[in-house]
């Protein structure tokens, strides 16, 4: 019997077949690194780097509002028109997502966001020329201006390096959520299959049992309510499955910024400030997850994000707390033999699920890729992704007689927000 858990083993067995759940689970702990070992950042660590990195950005911001005086010169002139720039990006950062879908800045702002590197490149090489104008003139002006220099010259790597260490959680923080919700999604059509249907009706009976908690609620109390019943019941959506991620992040990474976010029918979590380079997209819900940087998650620089939850977690075990606040739940549903594509589209017909088959997180691939990026079939995350309807052909499995989708595949458009938000992505 193979099931959805298969799918985030390393080298499933293809001649034997696999073990029940719990030993599965079992095993798939067992790789999990240990935790103060695996990472190379301690939380405490990250927001020293972030308070540095903040202190640095405002200091070079700073410096281009108090020395307008520098634009006499070119070096200077180039720093300051750069630095300035910058900062108006910073502050589109902080406002975007209170914009409206036709806001005149969003295109400033998706220009901005592409050129931020060279308008640091920029920065560096106009106070550098403007540093060797004064070279020997004026002792105290010249360390005030190796000092600004040496920020402009640290701050992309500090971006960087900050990126790398929330990126390491964020993978821990996905195999953790692929482990404790191993059913997967009602509604990516591999989770459907592999499953045989279990997936589907797991998350369609669960919503029984919410009592209140349900998708359009933003509380901590409200999402890690959701979490312990989608735990419970070993399967989730995108929402169910980013509100046990931002639970576990809640736990694993005290002071830091943490952020559930709802763009176009899809919710996930950002571990850093939101809109930030140096953040961490993680999104559980794709079939090869990744975490992945604003400039390449895909679903990047789209009007209509909602900031869902925006906190600074403590290291508490959120799902602990609100473990008594959900009342008695059934058995979780018992495994099946997996189902072929067209019986996985007529349950989710049946049940008026729209089902995707959305294979990775980011848009495209770059140094910085994780991995897992490089998938079977699927689509990348878009919002073409979501609203487009896809042929489908189905190939078979060398380890199975059940047919398996090679191409983006979804059972039906959608282009607008959900009447009910038990079909949210």
């Amino acid at each position: 019997m193979i099931t959805a858990l298969n799918l985030y083993m390393e080298n499933p067995p293809s001649d034997t077949l696999p073990p029940t759940t719990a030993v599965r689970a079992v095993t798939l702990k067992n790789k999990f690194s240990n935790t103060a070992e695996a990472m190379h950042k301690t939380p405490q660590e990250m927001a020293a780097m972030q308070e540095r990195l903040n202190a640095d950005r405002e200091s070079v911001y700073g410096m281009a509002r108090i020395y307008g005086g520098w634009e006499r010169y070119p070096g200077g002139a180039a720093f300051v028109r750069a630095a300035r720039n910058l900062q108006k990006l910073a502050a589109y950062r902080l406002d975007v997502t209170h914009w409206g879908a036709e806001d005149p800045r969003w295109n400033e702002f998706r220009d901005l966001v592409r050129s931020e590197n060279s308008l640091w490149s920029e920065a560096g090489l106009g106070i550098a020329q403007y540093a060797a104008d004064w070279k020997g003139k004026h002792k105290l002006y010249e360390a005030e201006i190796s000092t600004v220099r040496q920020q402009v010259d640290s701050i992309p790597e500090q971006q960087k390096d900050l990126y790398r260490a929330r990126r390491e959680w964020g993978r821990e923080i996905i195999k953790r959520t692929k482990m404790a919700l191993p059913l997967g999604a009602a509604n990516q059509i591999r989770d459907v299959m592999k499953s045989g249907g279990v997936s589907l009706e797991s998350v369609h009976k669960m919503k029984k049992y919410r009592n209140g908690l349900d998708l359009e609620g933003a509380t901590l109390t409200q999402l890690a309510g959701r979490a312990v019943i989608a735990e419970h019941f070993g399967a989730g959506n995108c929402g169910e499955q980013s509100d046990w991620a931002m639970t576990e992040a809640y736990k694993l990474l005290p002071k830091s910024n943490l952020a559930v976010l709802y763009d176009h029918l899809h919710q996930y979590l950002v571990i850093g400030p939101i809109n930030s380079p140096e953040s961490a997209y993680v999104d559980p819900w794709p079939g090869r997850a990744s975490v992945a940087e604003q400039t390449n998650y895909g679903l990047q620089f789209e009007p209509g994000t909602t900031v869902m939850l925006s906190v600074i977690a403590n290291g508490a075990d959120l799902r602990a707390a609100a473990r008594g606040l959900v009342g008695n739940l059934p058995d979780r549903l018992r495994e099946r033999p997996s189902i072929t594509y067209e019986e996985s589209e007529a349950m989710a017909r049946k049940s008026n699920q729209d089902v995707f088959h959305i294979a990775s997180t980011r848009e495209d691939y770059n140094s910085d890729s994780d991995s897992e990026n490089q998938h079977e079939g699927g689509s990348t995350l878009s919002v073409v992704a979501f609203s487009a309807k896809v042929e489908v052909s189905s190939a078979s499995s060398n380890t199975s007689a059940r047919s398996l989708p090679t191409v983006a595949s979804c059972s039906a458009a959608q282009t607008s927000r959900p009447a009910s938000a038990g079909r949210r992505r």
